[in-house]
């Protein structure tokens, strides 16, 4: 299960505050050569954490083995925190591929900054341990006489890396785990999303996308979604949400909807009709593919391609 929590905290607990500050203001220098979309982005940027509280979105899953460290090559916490274009996954049955979807958070962030705390068994002690750290992804700039990149770590200053175990000078709400005592009861994983941009409807599109995206994975059984207060999909309620005429007014003027989310509600169906026509094939490059087919009345002529529940494609 994944949850979606939008909290708002004292932008005060932020760890290292003022020097994410000051960094930010060094970017909003660099940006005045820049286009003006830039320098507008981290004008706003500073002005956020001026305030006294902002938002954070929350992701959280469950029933999950985290994102197994320590922090170095080779290992899934490694791959979304630290590589370039990587994707090490806990499964051979785990979607996604080349590590771009991990980009996703920072771009409904207003200052582009996360953390992630992940708590996780190590499989050759079988001790339980968890590490934390941020990262900002802004723009190269100049500090203190020296050129800077534009991506940034928080964590143990030596060498970028995470903080490891419980440490109470870490904010409760950005840890996955407040409390060392039996620390295997936190296992998985959180992102916080720093300054979040909670856009009026958030939940709802937030909740369309998941759903257009995983209906796959729901219809399996390996997806429950939990949105704020709002949503909860799971396999039973995914043909429920897909109906849902409110949900369509909203994405009405938005590219390829709601022509999209009514092509997914025909997919599901596809997925749950017994009376389906299913043909297998085993594949040297794809291993084993699966095709169903429903014929209906008013049913468009479209071909969705899955993979591990994952939607790729049907423009093909």
């Amino acid at each position: 299960m994944v949850r979606f929590t939008l909290q708002e905290i004292e932008t005060s607990t932020i760890p290292d505050l003022n020097e994410l500050r000051e960094n930010l203001v060094c970017c909003l220098d660099a940006a005045r050569d820049e286009s003006q979309k830039a320098r507008i982005f981290f004008e706003n940027a500073i002005e956020t954490l001026g305030k006294k509280k902002c938002s954070v979105l929350v992701i959280s899953d469950f029933n999950t083995q985290g994102m197994k460290g320590p922090s170095v090559n080779g290992t899934p916490f490694y791959a979304f925190v630290k590589a370039k274009g990587q994707s090490k996954k806990s499964s051979e049955t785990a979607a996604g591929s080349y590590g771009i979807g991990k980009y996703a958070p920072y771009a409904v962030s207003n200052i582009r900054t996360i953390f992630i705390s992940t708590v996780y068994q190590d499989d050759g002690k079988g001790q339980w341990s968890q590490l934390t750290q941020g990262k900002s992804i802004v723009m190269s700039h100049e500090k203190g006489g020296k050129r800077k990149q534009g991506v940034g770590f928080w964590g143990v200053r030596n060498k970028c890396q995470p903080v490891l175990g419980v440490d109470p000078k870490i904010p409760g709400w950005l840890q996955r785990a407040d409390t060392s005592i039996e620390l295997q009861k936190y296992e998985g994983s959180k992102i916080s999303i720093i300054c979040f941009d909670a856009i009026k409807n958030w939940e709802d599109y937030l909740a369309i996308s998941v759903v257009e995206n995983f209906f796959g994975a729901i219809n399996d059984g390996n997806l429950k979604v939990v949105i704020g207060d709002n949503h909860f999909v799971d396999k039973e309620t995914a043909a429920q949400f897909l109906d849902n005429n409110e949900l369509k007014k909203l994405i009405s003027k938005q590219n390829n909807e709601p022509e999209h989310f009514q092509n997914c509600k025909n997919y599901l169906a596809t997925l749950q009709d017994d009376s389906a026509n299913v043909e297998e094939s085993e594949m040297r490059e794809l291993g084993l593919c699966r095709v169903r087919i429903m014929v209906g009345e008013g049913l468009p002529r479209k071909v969705c391609a899955l993979r591990r529940g994952m939607f790729i494609n049907d423009n093909l």
